[in-house]
This record gives C-alpha cells, structure tokens and sequence, in this order.
C-alpha cells in the first residue's frame, strides 16, 4: 500500500447522537490511535480504550471509533482522533533469500506516518518565519518562573522571563493607545458603576456614568438649516431644523437614531426612502419627531409630537392642599374651596363622642359664614353594608344614613369625599363618596358605604364644607382630616 494522504488528525463536534467516527487516516494497531475529548471548558480528557470507547479496522485501514454508553460527545463538546504510531521499527529482514516487499513497504509506510504526526505537532508549534535569521533560541523553564511574562531581551538575541513590574517606561507605553488595543487613557482609578466607553472624538477611553451616558444618546448638536436632502450631523442626536426648505430626503448614516425639532413652517414629503407613515406632513414650530435610520439615506418616522398636544401635566395631577389632626369639637369644616378644582377630602379613623350618632355633611355658598340647611337643600343616596337607602328632599347630607356609629375606643370610621367642581356658578354640586364606619354593637361590626349626593340650590357656587353628628356630639379627637384638588382644565 501507499500513504497518499497527509492527513494524521480529524476533530468532530459532537450534536448528542453520534457514536461512531472515523480515524480517516489508516493505521496498523490499535495503539496507533489516540483519542482525546475536550468539553465545552475545554477541559482535555484522553480516552481510554475498552473503558471510553472501542476501535475497530487497522491493519493498514481506516478504522473506526466508537464512543461506549455514557461518553456520547455532546453538542459543544469536540473529540480529536489523533494517529499515535510510537518512533520505533519493529521490521527485521533476514540476510539473504527473496526480497520481503509487502513488510518493506509496510516499514516504510509506518517510518513516513512518524515523519507526518512530528509534521502535525511541528504544525502547532511557535516556529520563526522562512527567512529569518534566528536560531537556536531557547524558552526559559515554566517551573521556576510562575506569573512572569516572557521578553525578548535589550539585545535581540534571546528570551527571558520578567516581571510585569519589572518592565520600563520605555518597553511599556502607559497607557496602551487605542491602535495597540489599549485604552489610551489612565483608568486606574474609576468611579463605581462608571461604563467604560470610547470618547466622543474617538481618541480615547473614559469612564462615564449611567445618566451622562444616556444623556449623550441625544446629546444636541448643531443646528441644521432646512434643505433637500436634509443632512443629519454626526456631532449629536437631537437637532433644530432651522427655515422653510421642503425636503424629500435625509442624508444620514445607517443605524442613527436621533431627533429633529422644527424651528418653522415646512413640509416634509412622504416616499419610500423618506417613510413619514403614509403622508406628507407641515411642519409648525416646536414640533418635533423620532427618525431611525434603516439604511444610509433610508429613513422611517418613528415618533410624531406636534407642539402643544401633550396634556398639562397639571391637569393630570393630584395637589395636597392640607392635613390637620381631628381635635375635639362640634364641627369640621373645609373652606376656600376655589374655582376650576375638584377636591378630595378625607376624614380618617373620626368617631363620634356620644354613642349611635351619624356623620353629616352640608354646604356653603357664602365662605362658611352659613351652611346650607333648608328643607330641599340637598338630595342624597347610598348603599351601606349591601342596604340601600336614599333622600331626595333634605337638610343634611347623611353619608352613613341612618346608622348609628360607634363610640368604643377601638372604633373608628373613614370616609373619603370627591367634590365634582363646586365652586361653579354653572352646575349644581356633586358629590360622591366611599369608606367604612363601625356600628355601636357590642362587637362592632364595619358596615360598607358607597353614596352620592347633589346640592339642590341651583347653580349656586360651593366654596366650604362642614361636617358634622345628627344629634350635635363633638368629634373624639383622633384621626385626621386631609384635602386635595385636581385642576379641571
């Protein structure tokens, strides 16, 4: 036979199924063949005959290895077959008769595999170029040099071992420009939780924090005066277009994310590489939009604000006007109730001096220097404890009804308020409510109430409210009572 292949090593990749490999290269015995597992850590483990795996063919054929139960490769793992023949000839010739051809070739074939498995190791080797005129250049020992660096010396003409400290200025620039994979940059000591990134002219590294790096995502640049195309700056990601230029098109860079605010009036044209969502859009001053480049001059509208349509934050919110402790007296009550407000009020963990009274609640058109108490003053309903019960024609509002409350120490009621604007001239007041209170049993049970109630004197403006017991008791004095207000418009 014949050794027409070079080849000595074969690796495969294992996918949790195969178990037989081939050699690919012919060998004789099977201690020709060596086979080495590496996992997914690159951990090397050499295979054992008989316990990992079992070898068949040989004798001058490719053969085959077949991994036993247990050692199946797995998907991320490797197993390297490597051709092992060991440097010895084992062919004798004897003298004289007939030439033994077939053990000739067979010698020579196993002496040219010898040549080709120091030619692959030779392969994985540090070797100098063709031409250069280095030789004899030896390594120092690894034993006795632990975490040193290896070093060509001052002179050229060797390597030895040193230490990092060691090292001078001049053999070591610090720190490393950003060409020679360094940093450019002293980062020796860093701020905590700074992100390390590349500087704005690309010169260098920097430590930066969370918030100022997100800030110079949109940090601005300058300004663009309107044209067609229009074109996107690299110094920034938010922009003023300046002027009046319609435009179709937008010459910027793939991958750009950025804003553009609009000085004026203009009108930006809709098209395939301009995708504006359909339609051409007129610009007005302070509007304001979100592009995201798809491609180099490909551009989509992402987000659209024009001025003025986002809602006053105002409107939205809910403002505390006030707090105070309940103190003991006959009466609560909540002025200066402005216009263009609704108010929340809340009285919290109240009870009443005198057992089996009930909380009401009456209005005041005149700044509290009177309360509302007229027969058909008011009109109220509500549900307590799955009860329902209502008055269309009253002197009071009764938030509880007619149930008595609670005067233990451990009693307490709460109630919260929503006046719907009182202080308008143009509506009738109205207000809704929800809460607990506790009723005067020996073991007190908490009734549930949910109720709304209107204020019957027409259109009369509600600027103070007062609380106060059916049967003229004084508040224990606990609990608080709080006011807020949302702005209307």
């Amino acid at each position: 036979m014949t050794l027409s292949s070079e080849t000595v090593r074969t690796s495969y990749d294992g996918d949790d199924a195969t178990t037989a490999f081939s050699t690919v290269f012919v060998f004789w015995d099977d201690s020709d063949v060596r086979v080495v597992h590496r996992d997914s850590s690159d951990t090397e483990t050499v295979y054992v005959k008989g316990t990992h795996y079992t070898l068949t063919g040989g004798s001058g054929a490719v053969g085959t290895v077949t991994t036993k139960s247990g050692f199946t490769v797995a998907t991320g793992e490797k197993l390297i077959i490597i051709s092992a023949r060991a440097n010895t000839q084992a062919t004798s010739f004897a003298t004289g008769g007939s030439f033994p051809s077939a053990n000739a070739e067979k010698a020579i074939d196993q002496i040219t595999r010898m040549v080709q498995q120091d030619a692959e190791e030779l392969g994985r080797a540090l070797t100098f170029s063709e031409t250069s005129p280095d030789s004899d250049i030896t390594f120092p020992d690894v034993t006795d040099n632990a975490d040193k660096i290896f070093q060509i010396n001052s002179a050229g003409t060797g390597i030895s071992a040193v230490t990092f400290a060691s090292l001078s200025a001049a053999e070591l620039t610090s720190p490393v420009t950003l060409a020679n994979g360094g940093t450019s940059a002293d980062l020796s000591s860093p701020t905590a939780e700074d992100i390390i990134r590349i500087n704005a002219g690309g010169t260098a590294m920097e430590g930066r924090s969370i918030i100022e790096t997100v800030g110079d995502l949109f940090a601005k640049g300058a300004d663009i005066a309107s044209a067609d195309p229009l074109v996107i700056g690299s110094d920034g990601h938010y922009f003023d277009v300046t002027g009046t230029t319609t435009f179709d098109e937008q010459t910027v860079a793939a991958g750009r994310l950025y804003i553009l605010q609009f000085d004026g009036a203009l009108t930006m044209t809709d098209d395939a590489d301009h995708d504006l969502g359909g339609a051409n859009i007129t610009t007005a001053a302070g509007d304001r939009g979100l592009f995201y480049a798809t491609a180099a001059n490909t551009v989509q509208l992402i987000s659209w604000i024009p001025e003025g349509s986002l809602p006053d934050k105002t409107v939205l919110d809910l403002e505390f006007v006030s707090t105070a402790a309940i103190t003991a007296a006959t009466t609560l009550e909540v002025t200066g109730l402005a216009a263009g407000y609704d108010y929340i009020i809340t009285l919290e963990a109240f009870a009443p001096t005198d057992d089996g009274e009930g909380p009401w609640m009456r209005f005041s058109d005149d700044a509290g220097v009177s309360y509302e108490a007229d027969a058909g003053d008011y009109s109220w309903g509500l549900t307590r404890a799955g009860t329902g019960e209502l008055n269309d024609s009253d002197t009071e509002i009764q938030p509880t009804g007619t149930i008595g409350v609670g005067n233990d120490a451990t009693n307490d009621c709460t109630l919260q308020f929503t006046l719907i604007n009182p202080n308008a001239s143009s509506e009738q007041t109205t207000v809704f409510w929800q809460g607990h209170v506790l009723s005067t049993a020996a073991t007190p049970s908490i009734n549930a109430v949910v109720g709304s109630a209107r204020f019957l004197q027409g259109d009369d403006a509600v600027d103070a409210v007062q609380f106060l017991w059916s049967g003229g008791s004084t508040f224990k004095a606990q609990g608080d009572i709080s006011v807020w207000r949302r702005k209307r418009s």
